[in-house]
């Protein structure tokens, strides 16, 4: 491989691998987190959750 295409190729390796947990925190972030019980119906968490 000729030296500016593998330059290129780690440099997108390298943004690639500090991009992804920033962005997955972010994910992981936006939404609470919800715990379900034995017995919970769809209704009943949404109820607790205060969703409408």
């Amino acid at each position: 491989m000729q030296r500016p295409r593998l330059f290129a190729t780690l440099s997108a390796l390298a943004a690639t691998v500090v991009a992804v947990p920033v962005l997955a925190t972010v994910a992981l972030a936006a939404d609470p987190i919800v715990t379900v019980r034995s017995g919970d119906t769809l209704t009943a968490i949404s109820k607790r959750h205060d969703v409408p």
